[in-house]
């Protein structure tokens, strides 16, 4: 939409005169997260379906050609796509998910990246 357009470019004008590290970090996450908004990645999840399967406690499913989340016993997710490795999920602003995939082409773990700067790894337990 136009207003998240022009909020991004209202981020970027920010991030231009930001010097502190974590702040920049924000506003750069912020501007990645309204320019896959504003512009969607085109993947073709159903090519991905390979990537379901349990990482400890962190699970991913395919169904109906899309991908889906969860952690624990929480409700499951849509991931949508921000490239073929890297998805948001569908409600929530704060995380997102990273697929590590090995030289065989395999997945091998999932990166949970937050918008403080942390991360979180699991490796794959199950397929």
């Amino acid at each position: 939409s136009a207003l998240d357009v022009a909020q991004q470019e209202a981020l970027k004008s920010i991030l231009a005169g930001e010097t502190h590290p974590q702040r920049r970090f924000e506003l750069d996450w912020a501007i990645t997260g309204l320019e896959d908004k504003i512009n969607p990645k085109q993947v073709d999840v159903s090519k991905l379906a390979h990537y379901a399967g349990s990482y400890g406690e962190r699970s991913i499913k395919s169904e109906d050609g899309q991908l889906y989340y969860r952690r624990g016993e929480n409700p499951w997710a849509l991931l949508v796509p921000m490239s073929e490795r890297l998805f948001r999920l569908e409600a929530v602003d704060y995380f997102r998910l990273e697929i590590i995939v090995g030289a065989d082409g395999n997945p091998s773990e999932l990166v949970g990246h937050y918008d403080n700067g942390t991360e979180d790894r699991s490796q794959r337990s199950s397929p």
